[in-house]
C-alpha cells in the first residue's frame, strides 16, 4: 500500500510539474513548488517563501542539463548523380599547328624486267623510281605454261625508306626467262 503511496505520489510530483511549466510565476530556469508531508499533494508556487508550515519547499530545473554526446552514425548511401551542368562557354581559338606530313597525290607502276638463269631461283629487290614514293604492292607475269615458280613477296624493311619491295622466284625451265615485275608505287608529295 505505501509503494503504491509512491508510485502516486510520483506520479502527481509529474504532471504537476509539466503544469507548472505553463502556470506558474517561476524564476525563469527553476520551477518552486510546496510539497505537503501529510499528504503528498504538490502545488506551484513563485519561491520557497510561499510554502506553509507543514510543507516541504522543493524546486527542479525547467530544462536539465544535456546530455553527452551520441555515438557517430553509420555513413548513409551514395546520393544520385547531379544533373549534367550547362555547357561552358565556347574557348579561344588555339594556334596554329605544325604543318602535317606529307600526303599521297597518285600511284603509278614502275616495270622491271628481271632474267632468271635456268632452274635457278632468285631474289629480288625493286625499288620505286622515285625513292621518296611508298611501295605498296607487287605484280609480275610467270607465262603460261608457267615458266617460274614464285616463292615469295612482302615490303624490303631493311632500310628506312619504304620504295622497296623483296620477291623470290625459280626458273623452271632449261632456259633464261625474263620476268617483267610490276611495282605499284604511291605518290608522295614532300
Amino acid at each position: 500500500m505505501r509503494k503504491t503511496a509512491v508510485v502516486v505520489g510520483v506520479l502527481c510530483l509529474v504532471v504537476a510539474g509539466s503544469l507548472a511549466v505553463a502556470a506558474a510565476d517561476t524564476d525563469g530556469d527553476v520551477i518552486h513548488a510546496c510539497y505537503q508531508k501529510n499528504s503528498g499533494q504538490i502545488r506551484i508556487v513563485d519561491g520557497p517563501e510561499d510554502c506553509r508550515n507543514t510543507e516541504f519547499a522543493v524546486l527542479w530545473n525547467v530544462v536539465g542539463p544535456p546530455g553527452i554526446d551520441g555515438a557517430d552514425g553509420e555513413q548513409g548511401p551514395s546520393g544520385f548523380p547531379g544533373a549534367d551542368g550547362a555547357p561552358g562557354p565556347q574557348g579561344e581559338t588555339g594556334p596554329e599547328g605544325p604543318q602535317g606530313p606529307s600526303g599521297v597525290t597518285g600511284s603509278h607502276v614502275d616495270v622491271t624486267p628481271v632474267d632468271v638463269d635456268p632452274y635457278a631461283f632468285i631474289h629480288v629487290t625493286t625499288t620505286c623510281s622515285d625513292i621518296a614514293d611508298i611501295a605498296v604492292g607487287v605484280g609480275y607475269f610467270v607465262g603460261d605454261p608457267p615458266r617460274v615458280e614464285f616463292s615469295y613477296s612482302f615490303p624490303d624493311t631493311r632500310s628506312d625508306r619504304g620504295s622497296d619491295w623483296m620477291i623470290g622466284f625459280r626458273n623452271l625451265t632449261s632456259e633464261i626467262v625474263q620476268i617483267p615485275i610490276y611495282l605499284r608505287c604511291l605518290d608522295i608529295t614532300p
